[in-house]
């Protein structure tokens, strides 16, 4: 699309580039001559931006400020934008590919059939079981509405809360301790900030 717009589109030759996984050095190489950028994980430090003078535009691919220096950018004159909307439903279904992997024993039971056993391991229902969901923002909330169709009881900590999602679909909204005391799961989705940083 963005082509068929006529814009020269490159593509770093790295994989791991967008996951965050090359260093300062690498990622100014890269994005040197870069007028646009559609970020993935890239840590855009002040110190890179300082060295990228012909970035206008930082557009992440996801939500989430905390690898962007968005001050530093900010003084640049470099807008950061993110989509908000972009990818929270498959978070959330991400989210219980995760819970049934831990409850089904997935990843144990696979290496064993792998190996010739079949005796399965341990596993438990999550019908009945506590999801505590650290953020009850889009991710949050499209997380706690297949939680309580499967069954589980969702409480949430949020500053912030939509209290007429939580009492729409039961969420019970809790302080921090009491969503680490009865939480048999735990999702965490929040921006990461000096607030939420350590946090765990």
């Amino acid at each position: 699309m963005l082509e068929a717009a006529g814009f020269q589109v490159d593509y770093p030759e790295d994989s791991t580039f967008t996951r965050g996984l090359c260093g300062q050095a690498e990622t100014i190489r890269v994005l040197r001559e870069a007028d646009a950028l559609i970020a993935g994980a890239e840590f855009l430090t002040a110190e890179v931006l300082a060295e990228l003078p012909k970035l206008r535009v930082i557009a992440r691919a996801g939500v989430g400020y905390d690898r962007v220096d968005v001050a530093a950018a900010t003084r640049r004159g470099i807008p950061v934008t993110i989509t908000p909307t972009a990818n929270h439903e498959a978070v959330a279904e991400t989210v219980f590919a995760l819970i049934f992997a831990i409850a089904k024993s997935v990843i144990a039971n696979d290496a064993r059939v792998r190996t010739g056993g079949w005796r399965k391991g341990p596993t438990q229902p999550i019908r009945g079981m506590t999801l505590g969901l650290f953020g009850l923002g889009r991710i949050g909330r499209s997380t706690a509405v297949r939680a309580r169709a499967m069954g589980m009881t969702v409480i949430a900590t949020e500053t912030s809360p939509d209290r007429v999602f939580a009492k729409q679909h039961s969420v019970e909204l809790v302080d921090f301790e009491t969503l680490l005391a009865r939480s048999d799961y735990l999702s965490i989705h929040c921006p990461l900030d000096a607030e939420t940083r350590g946090k765990f």
